[in-house]
């Protein structure tokens, strides 16, 4: 409920708009309609589609889209841009104004722009769930799962887009899905590698199966796609052009069979991320001053620039610092003080408030030099000392994480379990920064411990610097994977 302008309080009804922008998938209206189907059924309210032009009229067609439903009595909009180019939030500027003019109870929330790695995140599930589909009773053999790859393709330079960086960046980003993918791209006109070239590459590999995702394209240019791929194995290949991807077996006689990943979980999850960041942080209502007041061409245009500026660190900043970003210091917080428990023991999880603020400035790593790995007659040489320290940084890391701590049986290491692999290399690289060193195999980490390391130095170095990557991750990813904060993972704030 929400008090309106008499004060009296009035149902929050929501609607989300995904707000269509230049495709870089080849989707019909009919797909984009399930999509929309399929979020109002997980959201519990409406889900409209509205087509961005890149004209005044596309972007105005936000604004009677708003009216219409606050009509209705709706009162909070949640827009989704859907593309990779950054979205004009002065789309919105008549709509707000129109609200302001009548006194109006509308809120209006804006999701983030896509990445590439947001797309890869979308596709990858629905590329693997249709390769085993449909080449689950398909003789296997090449490299990758089963012997399929995946095929990102693209028209080439003449596009408009600097499409070599995007495709290149989707294929990085799929890739570190599933090390043991074998994803690739191709273009087709003016840039390589050429289709001719990645599909022999295909041959000498033995790559029997693949997933075919074209990157923006039109239906006369996926005609094209499939008439070059018809003619490089001397077949005819006419597939339905909106289906806007397709599996195929490249030696069989069947046509490639199109599937839509619009409608896979996986894509609706990242939506739903979006979704929930947007009404956590991010109401347009701060983007744009209350005055009234006319703007001349060149305010209007500092404007939109410090706009892009905003949104751009809001995107990559932990949802408690979006729009908050003059608070912070620039100063180091400081080596957090030692304290001891009544038992008299180090209590790690009073020691510290928040590794935000010194991430957030741009603040140096935890240590100055690297902190290495110790060899196993290091360890030897004093082994109840290490035991100590071993036990010591487990505690530590336990009660400061969470995570579950692991006996190693290679002296020198302590063992760190993650929820998961994506986490794992997240925090690996994460802890390198941070001038500790670090190794990993699937969900464990490894941290270095050493007889000689002292509860004041390396063993606070140790333990800090997982606290801390580990407390940057879930700040960041907790809207989207809401389990990250649950009791079983404690938060280090």
């Amino acid at each position: 409920m929400i008090r309106g302008m008499n004060g009296t309080e009035i149902e929050l009804k929501t609607v989300a708009i995904l707000a269509l922008q230049s495709p870089v998938i080849s989707a019909s209206p009919e797909h984009w309609q399930q999509v929309s189907e399929i979020l109002s059924k997980r959201l519990q309210h409406p889900v409209s589609i509205v087509q961005m032009a890149n004209n005044a009229e596309g972007f105005d067609a936000l604004r009677p889209t708003i009216q219409s439903y606050f009509e209705q009595g709706f009162h909070r909009f949640v827009v989704l841009p859907i593309g990779l180019e950054p979205f004009d939030l002065f789309a919105l500027h008549s709509a707000i104004s129109w609200m302001r003019s009548g006194g109006s109870r509308v809120n209006i929330f804006i999701a983030r722009s896509w990445t590439t790695k947001d797309w890869a995140d979308a596709f990858y599930p629905a590329f693997l769930d249709a390769a085993k589909t449909s080449f689950a009773s398909l003789e296997q053999s090449g490299r990758g799962p089963g012997g399929v790859a995946f095929l990102l393709l693209s028209r080439g330079k003449d596009s408009g887009h600097d499409e070599g960086l995007e495709v290149a960046s989707l294929a990085y980003y799929c890739q570190q899905s599933d090390e043991d993918s074998d994803v690739r791209y191709a273009f087709l006109q003016k840039q390589n590698p050429s289709l001719a070239k990645v599909l022999q590459r295909m041959d000498s590999d033995g790559v029997k199966n693949v997933v075919l995702l074209p990157w923006r394209m039109n239906s006369s240019q996926m005609a094209d796609l499939f008439s070059e791929l018809g003619s490089l194995h001397g077949i005819e290949l006419s597939p339905q052009l909106f289906g806007v991807a397709w599996t195929w077996n490249r030696f069989s006689h069947e046509q490639p069979k199109s599937f839509c990943v619009l409608g896979h979980s996986g894509w609706i999850h990242v939506v739903v991320g979006m979704y929930l960041d947007a009404l956590a942080t991010r109401s347009i209502e701060r983007y744009f001053p209350t005055s009234q007041h006319k703007l001349n061409a060149v305010d209007r245009a500092m404007q939109k620039r410090l706009i892009a500026l905003d949104m751009e660190l809001d995107s990559i900043l932990p949802p408690e610092y979006q729009g908050r970003t003059d608070e912070v210091a620039l100063r180091s917080m400081g080596s957090a003080q030692i304290h001891s428990d009544k038992f008299g023991e180090v209590a790690w999880d009073e020691i510290w408030t928040s590794f935000c603020d010194l991430a957030l400035a741009g603040g140096p790593p935890h240590r100055g030099r690297l902190l290495e790995a110790i060899t196993a007659e290091q360890a030897k040489k004093d082994l109840s000392a290490y035991e100590l320290v071993v036990r010591e940084i487990r505690r530590g890391i336990e009660m400061v994480t969470g995570l579950q701590t692991i006996e190693v049986a290679e002296l020198g290491w302590v063992g760190v379990v993650c929820d998961h692999e994506a986490m794992a290399v997240w925090l690996m690289r994460a802890i390198i920064v941070e001038n500790v060193m670090v190794r990993r195999e699937g969900t464990v980490l490894y941290l270095p411990a050493g007889p000689e390391f002292r509860v004041k130095k390396e063993i606070k170095n140790v333990i800090t610097s997982v606290a801390k990557t580990v407390h940057y991750w879930r700040a960041h990813l907790r809207l989207v994977y809401p389990d990250l904060g649950s009791s079983t993972a404690r938060s280090v704030r």
